[in-house]
């Protein structure tokens, strides 16, 4: 799937994920970034969270179909394997592409996820001078990757990244150079809810930022 398109499914430029899309990460199909686009996105969508609610309700009406289908098998053995026929009652399809998930949970219901997170990808831009941009919002506890926008910046590199908190309160340091314009770094784990700053600082301990941005942490 091209990076594109996966944005697009995951909903980061804006648009919902679609149905299959909700029905995948449901079962905890979805992997890496699109995971954490999706979990971004129903960070901030209470219509996509009620959606993810039907999509959850489906699959424990399928659960609860298999059981009802496993008791059935085990009582019809106890009792003679000649003239047994399964009674199961489904629910109504409510989904797009719900046979797929419901084969999909007859061979493996939700997965255990990986124990280590995928990080968040942030990318923030701000104007030189000006104020900070006010940023998005991430979910809380999650490691974050940020890419900075480094271009123009006159300092020669390596910079100091700096992520600082609302009591300016320093939260992650780390050396970087940037590639193509763009400063990357991870910190590897999680912030608490709250509003944090990212300061671009010249090399050798100056406290006055060539570059900062902002981003809510909820």
């Amino acid at each position: 799937m091209s990076e594109s398109k996966s944005r697009e499914t995951a909903g980061e430029t804006g648009n919902h994920p679609s149905e299959e899309t909700l029905e995948l990460y449901a079962m905890r199909r979805l992997e890496g970034v699109d995971e954490a686009r999706v979990e971004e996105h129903l960070l901030l969508c209470e219509e996509c969270r009620e959606r993810l609610q039907a999509a959850d309700d489906y699959v424990r009406a399928m659960r609860t179909a298999l059981a009802e289908l496993e008791e059935e098998r085990n009582r019809q053995s106890e009792g003679g394997a000649a003239g047994w026929k399964p009674r199961l009652r489904l629910p109504k399809l409510a989904w797009a592409g719900a046979l797929a998930a419901a084969v999909a949970v007859i061979v493996l219901v939700r997965p255990p996820k990986s124990a280590e997170p995928v990080p968040v990808e942030l990318q923030l831009a701000a104007l030189r001078g000006g104020p900070a941009e006010t940023g998005p919002a991430v979910p809380e506890g999650r490691p974050l990757t940020l890419r900075l926008d480094a271009e123009g910046l006159q300092t020669p590199p390596p910079y100091e990244v700096r992520v600082v908190d609302a009591d300016g309160e320093g939260r992650f340091t780390a050396a970087a150079a940037p590639e193509q314009g763009i400063l990357t770094v991870t910190l590897p784990e999680g912030l608490p809810a709250g509003r944090y700053w990212v300061r671009i600082l010249p090399p050798g301990g100056a406290e006055t930022p060539l570059r900062e941005f902002g981003f809510t942490v909820k």
